[in-house]
């Protein structure tokens, strides 16, 4: 009977992290162009990683910005 209860309990924990998680859930921040450009911006004086550190984004993020930002300027300028 005991192991009964501690899996029964165990698996009472499981659902209320389950629901705790669900409830959670991360939301998706859609930042503005300008905040874009200026991160890339400032990426491109300095550094992809400097720039993630001081704008508190991910660097990856940094650099799917220079993508857009060149893609964008280069479309602009022909």
């Amino acid at each position: 009977m005991c192991a009964y209860v501690s899996r029964f309990d165990e698996e009472q924990v499981f659902e209320e992290d389950f629901e705790n998680m669900k409830q959670k859930k991360e939301r998706h921040i859609q930042y503005p162009l300008a905040f874009k450009v200026e991160v890339a911006t400032f990426a491109e004086h300095h550094s992809q990683i400097l720039a993630a550190r001081t704008f508190s984004v991910s660097r990856k993020r940094v650099f799917e910005w220079l993508q857009l930002c060149k893609s964008k300027f280069a479309k602009g300028m022909k």
